[in-house]
Parts: C-alpha cells; structure tokens; sequence
C-alpha cells in the first residue's frame, strides 16, 4: 500500500506570482519524484502567508512569525491523513516542535542531507546562498553534532531575489554554486551538501 507525503516549503509567493509558485511547485514534486518509492504520493505545498522573499530568513522577527504559518499549516496537513512530513527548506524550520506535534515522521532536508553526506565521505562542505546566513547553518550544524564534520560553511553571497530569479534561470547560480564547491574541496570536503 502507498504513502502519501506531505513537502511543506516554509515560504510563501506574492499571489502576483501565481506562474513562479507553480515553478517551484513543479521543481520540488520533479525532484521529490526522483528518490521517492514508485507508489507513494507526494504533494507540495507553500505557506498561504509569510516570508516572499528568501533575503529576509536572517531577520529573527520575521522567523517567530513565519515559523508561527508553517507550524499552522503543518497541523492542518496532520489532521488530512499523511504518513509524513517533509519540510523542504535548508533552515529545518521548527523541525523539533513539529516532531513533538505531529505523530507521524517529520523530516528536515538539512539534517537529511548532512547525515547522508556523513556516509558518503569524511568532510562535508556547505554551501549556502548568502554570507548573513552562515552563522545559522554552523549553529545548525553543532546543535545536531556534526561540527567536526563539516570543513566550513561558504556561500555564493547571492540576494534572496537572485535565488528565487534562479528558479528560472540556473546559469548565474551553477556558476556561483561551482565556484565556491571548489573552494569547500580545496578546504578538503569530499561531499557536498546545499544549504
């Protein structure tokens, strides 16, 4: 018998953007469908409310109030009969009281993809999309205990529009993301995890 899944992106789109929504729709579940079992059934939601544009993550108070919508929202997907959760940003956004909420298993791609990356290789290198958010991702890294794992934390110093602008064009990101991956090597990372 299948399982169906529920991939919640704790962002929202400008409703004026109803054609790139369905872009990072389509990405994700393109994706998602590569690694899932052939019967399961994913969906793909984004947030009604909260953050429209990724620059904004590094701003605690906009945190407290778009983890408050995913939190909601990850409720309302609990109760409609899903076997698990995943929440589909690099952050883990209220991962651990979403596992305390939810009675079904509730995963986090950041923590997913390092503790995967920990059996592919002895150094991990992550990359991120802007250098005010590195301080959150070695936070990230030390609270699930993998500090000694990670080379370093390097990022493409890319705007939150320019990551949303790579949805539809991936030339200038392959490029960013590239040239720092070869920096997370020469600090010795044999794996590389996107962040």
């Amino acid at each position: 018998m299948g399982k169906r899944i529920a991939v919640l992106a704790p962002f929202s789109m400008d409703p004026d953007f109803e054609q790139l929504r369905e872009i990072i729709k389509n990405i994700a579940i393109r994706n998602t469908e590569k690694v899932k079992e052939e019967d399961t059934e994913l969906d793909f939601y984004l947030l009604n409310k909260g953050f429209t544009d990724a620059g904004s993550f590094w701003y605690l108070v906009f945190n407290v109030r778009n983890n408050n919508e995913l939190f909601e929202a990850a409720l309302d997907l609990r109760d409609q009969g899903y076997d698990a959760l995943v929440i589909h940003c690099a952050a883990d956004s209220h991962l651990d009281p979403l596992r305390q909420a939810c009675d079904f298993p509730v995963v986090g791609v950041m923590q997913a993809g390092l503790l995967l990356a920990t059996m592919m290789g002895s150094r991990i290198g992550l990359v991120t999309f802007s250098d005010l958010v590195i301080p959150y991702f070695e936070n990230l890294v030390a609270a699930y205990g993998l500090r000694d794992k990670i080379t370093r934390v390097r990022s493409t110093n890319s705007t939150g529009m320019e990551l949303i602008s790579s949805l539809v064009d991936t030339h200038d990101i392959i490029e960013r993301f590239s040239s720092v991956a070869r920096e997370c090597i020469a600090d010795g990372a044999d794996v590389l995890v996107p962040g």
